[in-house]
């Protein structure tokens, strides 16, 4: 995956993303806060000269800032709304 996929990615889904890497380490990014990309260098689209190929996310698990490859990116996967991977409403049974 490119840093433009995976930024436009975290874009829509502000309320947090999963990222699963080709050796199995996913990460949990609660908040698109917590992922924050360097621009590519070049002035213009047309002439860019080199492309960032890497982001920086903030790794729950161990608390600390990791600098990750975006060619190594399998899959992105949106949160639940509450996090935990159900629906944020309670389900209630109608009268009859």
């Amino acid at each position: 995956m490119d840093t433009n996929a995976v930024r436009t990615f975290v874009s829509d889904h502000p309320d947090g993303v999963e990222i699963f890497m080709i050796d199995g380490t996913s990460y949990r990014v609660p908040h698109r806060d917590y992922v924050w990309f360097t621009p590519a260098y070049g002035k213009s689209e047309a002439r860019v000269g080199r492309l960032a190929t890497s982001f920086w996310l903030h790794d729950e698990k161990k608390d600390e800032t990791r600098l990750v490859n975006a060619m190594m990116v399998k899959e992105i996967r949106p949160l639940r709304a509450n996090g935990n991977g159900k629906s944020g409403g309670r389900s209630r049974k109608k009268k009859q």
